[in-house]
């Protein structure tokens, strides 16, 4: 039997819980596109302008490498899909 999925906790904010609850979404998101709203909305809690996650993901230096290296190359195009749909206008310049 395959291994069920459990989805991460959000409840320590560093770059590696954030980084596997986004993954584990946008892999939610990859096996059924059809729980897009669903995802969206999961991730509006981490990337939106009221997050309480807000500081911990502005620490660039210290989120960026850890955060991507969770999220991996094949989900970054998808993570800035959503990022989009979030906020246009702040995630606008952002090179995923």
């Amino acid at each position: 039997m395959g291994k069920k999925k459990v989805e991460p906790s959000l409840d320590k904010a560093s770059a590696d819980v954030i980084g596997k609850f986004v993954r584990y979404w946008l892999d939610e998101y990859s096996d059924n596109p059809g729980r897009e709203a669903e995802v969206l909305e999961k991730l509006k809690v981490v990337f939106s302008s009221d997050s309480e996650y807000k500081a911990v993901i502005l620490k660039v230096n210290d989120f960026g490498a850890v955060f991507r290296g969770k999220i991996g190359k094949r989900r970054l195009p998808i993570l800035k899909e959503f990022l989009m749909k979030i906020d246009p206008v702040r995630y606008g310049p952002v090179i995923c």
